[in-house]
This record gives C-alpha cells, structure tokens and sequence, in this order.
C-alpha cells in the first residue's frame, strides 16, 4: 500500500507542475507562397489600376 501512496503523490506532484506551466504562444501559419510568373504579376497590375469592380473577362 506504500508503494501506492508514493506513486500517487508523485502523479499530484506532476500534475501540479504540468498546470503551472504556461501556455504555448500560438503557431503563426506559413506565409503563402505567391506564383513568381509573370502573368500572374500583369493579373496583379489589373487589380491594382482598377477603380471599379472588374469583371473575369475585363482582367
């Protein structure tokens, strides 16, 4: 019966010490990778030129 009360003392023991211990901060997910090809980057100067709303077939 000893042998129960120490084991149990250490697992209160471990608890404790484990709900002491700090959150970790959140992970940051990656950055996005962005195509490099230059179509994609004439896309892009669309989007930002436009004043208005673009439709697929004006891009």
């Amino acid at each position: 019966m000893d042998g129960f009360d120490t084991a149990a003392e250490e697992i209160r023991i471990t608890r404790k010490a484990l709900l002491e211990l700090p959150d970790p901060p959140p992970s940051e997910p990656p950055a996005a990778k962005l195509p490099d090809h230059p179509a994609y980057q004439q896309i892009m100067a669309v989007f930002a030129a436009a004043n208005a709303p673009l439709r697929a077939g004006g891009v």
